[in-house]
C-alpha cells in the first residue's frame, strides 16, 4: 500500500482520505468547543459564522459548515499530491510559514485578552501546543523539500491542516 511514488490512483485515493480525515476533525473538535480538545480556531469559526449569516442566514447554522471549511485547505495545498511524481512543495511550505508568522502575531496581540478571559494556564498551552505543532510541520516540510519520499510530502500537507482544524489561531477572547 505504501509504495513509493504510489499509482496515480492510490495517490488519489490517500489525497481524498486525507482530506476527508482533515475535515472528520474538524467536525468532531467542534462538538468539543472552547476546551483544549478544540480551542475554536479564528480560521474554522471566522468563517463559519461568516458563511451562517450571510448564506444561511442563520449564524448559529455556519458551524455545521465547519468540516467543509476545514477540508478546503487541505483541498488547496494537497493538489500536488494528485500527481505522485511530483516534487512541488512550495503550496505547503507557504503554508506553514503563513501559519507561523501568523500565529506569532496572534499570540503578541492576543495575549492580554487570553489572560483576561481564558487564564495563563489556557494561553500558555495553546501557545506552547501552536510552538510544537509548527515545529514539526517546519521539520516535515523540510523533509519534503529534501526530495524524500511521497508519503513524506503527504505528511508535510495534511498536518499543517490538521493544525488549522485543531488549534491554530485559538480563540482567547470572550466568545459571542
Amino acid at each position: 500500500m505504501f509504495q513509493d511514488p504510489p499509482s496515480t490512483r492510490r495517490a488519489i485515493l490517500a489525497y481524498l482520505l486525507a482530506a476527508v480525515v482533515v475535515g472528520t476533525v474538524a467536525w468532531v473538535g467542534s462538538h468539543f468547543e472552547r476546551s483544549v480538545f478544540w480551542p475554536a480556531p479564528l480560521l474554522m469559526m471566522l468563517p463559519a459564522w461568516l458563511l451562517g449569516e450571510t448564506a444561511l442566514g442563520n449564524i448559529d447554522a455556519g458551524p455545521k459548515l465547519i468540516p467543509l471549511i476545514g477540508a478546503l485547505p487541505f483541498i488547496i495545498v494537497g493538489i500536488p499530491l494528485l500527481r505522485p511524481k511530483s516534487r512541488v512543495m512550495w503550496p505547503t511550505a507557504v503554508l506553514c510559514f503563513t501559519l507561523a508568522i501568523a500565529s506569532i502575531i496572534y499570540f503578541a496581540t492576543s495575549w492580554g485578552y487570553g489572560l483576561k478571559y481564558q487564564g495563563i494556564a489556557y494561553t500558555a498551552s495553546m501557545a506552547v501546543a501552536n510552538l510544537g505543532i509548527a515545529t514539526v510541520c517546519f521539520w516535515l516540510t523540510w523533509r519534503g523539500l529534501r526530495g524524500s519520499s511521497y508519503w513524506h510530502r503527504y505528511l508535510a500537507a495534511v498536518v499543517p491542516c490538521l493544525w488549522i482544524v485543531w488549534c491554530a489561531l485559538p480563540w482567547l477572547g470572550e466568545m459571542p
